[in-house]
């Protein structure tokens, strides 16, 4: 694939949101479903007060930065404080959750090392 460096603003992609998790909504901000890429997904999650990304697995490993607001993180069988600079690395199969215990937005930004996030198979449960 002949790619071009690029740059974009955050302004520049609509919020979506997700049927499955209330209170979620998330940006696609480098995904081959709307720029030249290869190999390489990066979004934004913002989930409301009290909302979860409900404990899921899938199989490509997946990387968190946190950017604002308090969470709790489901990992390894356990659960641990999040908030700003927090960095979450998830291996490949990794059941996990993030839940926000603060009283504004839990923003973070997500990276999978995927074409497009569409790929990305989420198992609940």
């Amino acid at each position: 694939m002949n790619q071009n460096a690029f740059i974009s603003q955050l302004d520049d992609v609509p919020w979506d949101t997700s049927d499955q998790n209330p209170g979620l909504t998330y940006k696609l901000l480098i995904d081959a479903s709307n720029a030249e890429t290869d190999g390489f997904s990066f979004g934004i999650l913002r989930l409301a007060p009290g909302a979860s990304l409900l404990p899921h697995y899938h199989d490509p490993q997946e990387s968190y930065f946190i950017l604002e607001g308090e969470g709790l993180m489901h990992l390894n069988g356990g659960e641990q404080a999040v908030g700003p600079g927090s960095v979450i690395y998830i291996p490949r199969c990794h059941r996990h959750g993030i839940t926000n215990t603060g009283s504004g937005p839990l923003v973070f930004i997500w990276t999978f090392p995927t074409n497009t996030w569409s790929e990305v198979e989420y198992y609940y449960g």
